[in-house]
């Protein structure tokens, strides 16, 4: 619940809150971060790992960020962060295809010369019944209980 409040008054600018997650490009791969300092145990399993739940494990820094490098080939990857055993889309990805099973999967795009490929046109998926993330102010926010 208190995830939820925080998320809440971010979104209406009450207060500032750290970026929940991300993906960037670094010199040993693709960085992928999770914000979340209580959770206990947080993973990336995605189509680059055959969506294992415990084949990548991300590692907590002391400001309650998750993240681990993983190098990607060229093409498409989905991905979730499984946190505490929750599935998780990644809040601040745009980028998302529906899954299987009704939910949402984070996309990643890597071109031919190792860089992030911004979409120009984004399958954007939110605020249904089975998806956490909720499209508010231009910003997706997303809570897990």
């Amino acid at each position: 619940m208190r995830k939820k409040i925080l998320l809440l008054c971010a979104a209406l600018g009450m207060i500032a809150v750290p970026l929940l997650a991300a993906v960037e490009k670094t010199d040993g791969g693709m960085k992928f971060t999770y914000y979340d300092p209580d959770a206990s145990q947080v993973f990336l399993a995605g189509s680059f790992n055959g969506w294992s739940t415990t084949a990548t494990p991300m590692t907590k820094d002391a400001g309650g960020y998750w993240s681990v490098v993983m190098d990607l080939k060229t093409g498409k990857h989905e991905y979730k962060f499984v946190v505490d055993g929750t599935w998780t889309t990644d809040a601040e990805n745009p980028n998302s295809k529906p899954d299987p099973y009704g939910g949402v999967n984070s996309l990643l795009e890597i071109d031919g010369k190792g860089e992030i490929v911004a979409a120009g046109v984004v399958q954007r998926v939110s605020n249904t019944a089975l998806n956490e993330r909720v499209l508010l102010l231009g910003r997706y926010l997303s809570w897990t209980n």
